[in-house]
């Protein structure tokens, strides 16, 4: 008993510390856009698969990409870190959507815990439009000025590892007032009911709370769809 104490603190320091250097932060965006995240662990230890991150292109332009490495635990945090790691070297590459899931595509194949990560990534640009395209990853849902929230689809490919990701991506008008909401699928999938019914009831936080600063917008939807 005394020695499976020991393993499992020690396996928690090792979590824990993963779990300090691994998690994003938000840096400092352009005046043109503003970025906010929340993030609700669901194991004990904190540490997981899920992940945010936002990175500056070219051309004044932003990727963000939130993913999901598959499970829970030491190797899914791993993998996380080296994802992330791979869209930062391919979005200095090339930032196209098409292009940079391409590349993290042919880097996740080579491992065991990288294989079958999901990821979805929107370039912004201050011009006015976004482009999207997703691996295997839950859609987003964008929220335009004068317009009722909904969910973008297509410009979908398999998990990443698969050689699947898509061929094209999809363009969305990006102005003033306008938001987008990234998300993974443990912030929509439920015990009892169908998916669908999470997408629908993110589509209707969104809107109910629109009126909001980005962050408390991120943190009441959050809060919405977790509420017991």
């Amino acid at each position: 008993a005394l020695n499976t104490a020991i393993l499992f603190e020690r396996e928690r320091t090792v979590a824990l510390t993963l779990q300090n250097r691994l998690l994003s932060t938000l840096p400092v965006t352009p005046d043109w856009i503003e970025v906010a995240a929340s993030y609700v662990p669901a194991t004990g230890l904190k540490i997981g698969g899920d992940w945010f991150q936002i990175i500056e292109a070219s051309d004044g332009r932003l990727a963000a990409i939130v993913g999901d490495a598959v499970g829970h635990g030491i190797g899914s945090a791993a993998a996380m870190g080296q994802l992330r790691a791979s869209f930062v070297t391919a979005v200095a590459n090339d930032p196209d959507p098409v292009m940079a899931l391409h590349a993290v595509d042919r880097f996740a194949e080579l491992g065991a815990d990288t294989i079958a990560a999901s990821a979805a990534y929107i370039l912004f640009d201050p011009n006015g439009t976004a482009r999207y395209a997703s691996a295997g990853h839950p859609p987003i849902v964008v929220v335009q000025a004068g317009e009722s929230a909904r969910i973008v689809e297509g410009a979908r490919g398999s998990v990443l590892g698969l050689r699947g990701t898509p061929e094209e991506s999809a363009t969305i008008a990006f102005n003033p007032g306008d938001l987008v909401v990234m998300f993974t699928d443990g912030l929509v999938e439920s015990r009892t009911d169908p998916i669908d019914y999470g997408l629908q009831r993110l589509v209707a936080a969104a809107d109910a709370s629109r009126h909001l600063a980005p962050q408390q917008m991120c943190e009441a939807i959050v809060a919405s769809l977790t509420a017991e």
